[in-house]
């Protein structure tokens, strides 16, 4: 049974910014990975298709996954100039 996992800022992420997740014991499958956007706030979906098990999903105490955002240089936007 999969639990319902959100990310604490549901709008994330935005445009011009990459969201890392780093579910706990993830270094043995390979994280921290950057989320993809296209999956919307569905992290569950995310990180079995990254490989992360199922049984491990279900041992969070607090159903929360660490993570954080990174600003995004984008070419031609105001985001150079930082």
């Amino acid at each position: 049974m999969l639990y319902d996992v959100q990310m604490t800022d549901v709008s994330a992420p935005q445009e011009d910014f990459d969201v890392y997740l780093d579910p706990p014991g993830g270094h043995a499958w390979g994280f921290p990975k950057k989320f993809d956007p296209s999956f919307g706030d569905d992290v569950n979906g995310w990180l079995l298709a990254n490989g992360y098990p199922e049984a491990e999903i279900a041992q969070w105490p607090d159903r929360r996954v660490p993570c954080w955002s990174k600003r995004v240089r984008k070419e031609g936007s105001e985001a150079n100039g930082l």
